[in-house]
């Protein structure tokens, strides 16, 4: 009777695994490629690393027969590619940027000297993906950082995308902003945050700041390494999306400690009085917040976390009426049937 209980709670737990990955987008990258000589023949057993520069993870491997070698499931972010093999010179490419769900693949080749001599390569051209027809436009922590966002809203920054369209939303007294993209139904287009569904109530995908729609509404943009639209063509694994995804990634710890701090002030004291107003409206609106990231444990564990927050403080300001409200001379009779600009509920007669 126990064995049974035991296979029942391991088949309910491979279930649940087959479940979680069915519905999650790679917030990882596969790199493969080949390794030649200067003729192009193939050179099986080389020596293949992948060290991310951040966290000093290295991934490593020889090349088979035919020279091909493939990482999977390689954590965004960027990489260090070295090559050794006896009777070659030792080859390395520095700063090879890996996004989520890229999947590209480069053919190296080495030049015949001793494996002491190296040959370094920094600033390659942009990995280009051949493998796949699916169009697909990345946005980096740099660029991330320094695009306008009006009150640092995340969405703001999406006009980028080609074929984005952008408009406003409402539900249930929330405001939030609607997307289309490539002229489809907003419904067409999913999103996702590190994988994981991130799209609010059934209809249209709306996304707020600081609104009630979906989990990536409090997403800092401090705390975003990667924004992404994968459109096009698209593999199976954005089932459900018609016209595209948005996928956000999260920053994640180093072996360096890093961090920021923001304050960002609106008010009164700093903004022209409206012309209509006999008076500056009071308002003042204040937005601040910060992270921070670094390593528990070098080359082992990492942590990182960013935390934004807002107080908003407005004053309605009310014009005076055209007219003052005076009393009629108490020589005439009233009739207070009906009203007279300038009177108190009564007309003077």
């Amino acid at each position: 009777m126990r064995l049974n209980i035991q296979k029942l709670l391991l088949l309910t737990l491979t279930f649940l695994a087959m479940a979680a990955m069915s519905f999650g987008q790679r917030t990882d990258a596969t790199f493969s490629g080949a390794v030649t000589d200067a003729s192009g023949a193939v050179l099986p057993g080389a020596e293949i690393q992948l060290i991310n520069e951040g966290t000093a993870a290295v991934l490593q491997q020889l090349t088979g027969e035919t020279g091909e070698f493939r990482f999977d499931f390689v954590p965004v972010g960027m990489y260090t590619l070295k090559i050794g093999l006896a009777g070659f010179r030792s080859y390395e490419s520095r700063a090879i940027p890996l996004g989520a769900a890229q999947n590209v693949r480069r053919t190296y080749a080495l030049e015949v000297g001793s494996i002491t001599d190296n040959v370094t390569v920094t600033g390659e051209a942009p990995m280009v993906n051949t493998l796949s027809p699916e169009q697909r436009i990345s946005l980096e922590t740099l660029e991330v950082r320094n695009l306008p966002m009006i009150n640092r809203n995340i969405t703001n920054i999406l006009d980028v995308g080609s074929g984005l369209t952008r408009g406003e939303a409402s539900n249930n007294g929330m405001s939030g902003t609607r997307f289309r993209l490539n002229g489809l139904g907003g419904s067409s287009m999913s999103v996702t945050a590190n994988g994981t569904d991130a799209n609010g109530n059934a209809g249209p995908v709306e996304i707020s700041g600081y609104g009630g729609y979906n989990k990536i509404e409090i997403m800092s943009s401090e705390s975003v390494a990667e924004v992404q639209f994968v459109k096009g063509v698209m593999s199976a694994e954005y089932g459900g999306a018609m016209a595209g995804n948005l996928s956000l990634i999260t920053k994640s710890g180093t072996n360096q400690l890093h961090g920021s701090l923001f304050h960002r002030y609106e008010g009164s004291v700093l903004s022209a009085r409206q012309p209509f107003l006999d008076r500056e409206q009071n308002s003042v609106w204040n937005q601040f917040g910060g992270s921070l990231g670094g390593a528990i444990k070098k080359d082992k564990i990492f942590f990182f976390a960013a935390y934004e927050g807002y107080r908003q403080r407005t004053a309605i300001a009310m014009n005076p009426p055209p007219t003052v409200p005076r009393p009629c001379p108490s020589s005439q009779s009233a009739d207070r049937s009906r009203g007279s600009p300038g009177c108190l509920v009564r007309r003077c007669t």
